[in-house]
């Protein structure tokens, strides 16, 4: 232990570690602080665009009426096509003030619930429809299963009063859609879609999420390696010489590979876990730290077909779905990035101790990691553990169609690999001469 503890204390006598350190809090505020003005902006911007609206509500009506006026002699259908939209721009009008009062005053119950009404008329409206259609773009349909799945993100929301995500809101029917991998938009509709669905963190633990959402862990993985992994590297060098300060005392080389490993491990978790939590601690003094009891999406999948794979294929009508806490999402994510962090980790340090340059160790760990990524997903690939969200939320078993890519086979792939990294880097470590 004393080594360990020595180790560990070399760390802090380094500038460029703390440098390093402070670079990425500072990225990482920045980040929090543009996601919470943009969000600012597009509320207010929807704000404005629902006060418009609602200035032409009198325009509106006369249209309305006008309309019933034509067809008054008419045949019933067309009356009948004039009270409903006139029917219509009333609910419209409704749902418009309550709207723009909840969303002024922030009352997140009362605006998830107009939100949730406002959807589930509309999902009453095309029911039995073979999708639920939604005008994006090109005249595009929506899956019903994103229909379904944002209903549900909005009953849960409103239940316990929580702080949404800011979402665009172009025109009074557009909800705050939860983006699934149902829908299969293209070319311009894709964009707008996009558009429509991008979502802006106001919160701590949202922008958290969303960070986890974006890949973030495995680039602080990356960056603690390159702060914390070279403690072996660095001293086998023609200028720095310090293993040979081991050597030439009673201590077995096992014990120092160890001392050295662990630190350096220890450190890059630390490190990992800091910054997660750095956009949460902004969030207590630039805007709202948020509620760990948010909604997130988890694809219960298709079940595979018996005949071949190539007859897999989703039904956005039929595919169930849950959730869970973002409490027990971060669980999850937090036992993922253990294992994740240790098997890159060692791969780094295999490499380091074989390279000796810490820039290209860092490049060749991340184009083995990309590359492993890139493989088709499997359940027994390691790297496919790396996008940490779509194994939590099970989008990498649903559309590999393969229940077995999930947690638990991660945890127990990752490990394994964790483990013969560290055993190829003790023995590389043996190999070592400084004569």
């Amino acid at each position: 232990m004393t080594i360990f503890f020595f180790e560990c204390k070399k760390f802090f006598k380094r500038k460029t570690v703390w440098i390093t350190v402070l670079l990425s809090i500072i990225a990482l505020v920045s980040l929090y602080v543009f996601s919470h003005s943009k969000a600012e902006e597009v509320r207010e911007r929807n704000i404005g665009f629902m006060k418009k609206n609602i200035e032409a509500q009198p325009e509106r009506n006369a249209h309305a009426n006008r309309e019933i006026q034509k067809v008054e002699n008419g045949p019933a259908i067309e009356k009948e096509a004039a009270l409903n939209m006139k029917k219509i721009y009333e609910r419209e009008h409704d749902i418009e003030h309550r709207w723009l009062k909840a969303y002024e005053e922030k009352d997140w119950g009362e605006l998830n619930h107009v939100e949730e009404e406002n959807i589930s008329f509309w999902m009453e409206e095309y029911k039995g429809m073979a999708s639920f259609y939604y005008f994006i773009g090109e005249d595009s349909n929506m899956a019903w299963f994103t229909a379904r799945a944002t209903l549900e993100e909005l009953k849960r929301l409103e239940e316990h009063a929580i702080e949404p995500f800011v979402q665009p809101k172009p025109y009074t029917n557009s909800f705050p859609f939860l983006a699934t991998i149902y829908d299969d938009y293209k070319g311009r509709s894709l964009e707008e879609w996009e558009q429509l669905t991008k979502r802006y963190a106001t919160t701590g633990w949202s922008f958290m999420y969303q960070l986890i959402q974006g890949m973030a862990i495995p680039v602080l993985i990356l960056i603690g390696c390159f702060i914390f992994g070279n403690n072996v590297s660095a001293e086998v060098g023609s200028k720095k010489r310090g293993l040979l300060f081991y050597y030439v005392l009673p201590v077995k080389r096992r014990n120092v590979f160890l001392a050295k490993y662990m630190s350096g491990l220890l450190m890059t978790l630390l490190f990992v876990v800091c910054m997660l939590l750095v956009p949460v601690m902004s969030g207590l003094f630039i805007g709202d730290i948020g509620s760990l009891k948010y909604p997130v999406l988890v694809y219960d999948g298709s079940i595979p077909s018996t005949v071949d794979p190539m007859f897999n294929s989703l039904k956005p009508m039929e595919d169930t779905f849950h959730f869970i806490t973002l409490q027990e999402y971060i669980g999850k994510i937090g036992l993922l990035t253990l294992t994740v962090t240790i098997m890159m980790y060692s791969l780094y340090y295999v490499l380091s101790i074989l390279v000796k340059v810490p820039p290209v160790t860092v490049l060749l760990t991340a184009i083995i990691t990309f590359i492993g990524m890139k493989m088709p997903p499997l359940p027994y690939n390691p790297f496919s553990y790396i996008d940490m969200n779509k194994i939590v939320n099970r989008e990498a078993a649903t559309l590999a169609f393969n229940p077995a890519m999930e947690i638990q086979n991660g945890l127990f792939v990752v490990s394994v690999v964790a483990c013969l990294f560290i055993a190829l880097g003790y023995m590389l470590f043996k190999r070592i001469d400084l004569s």
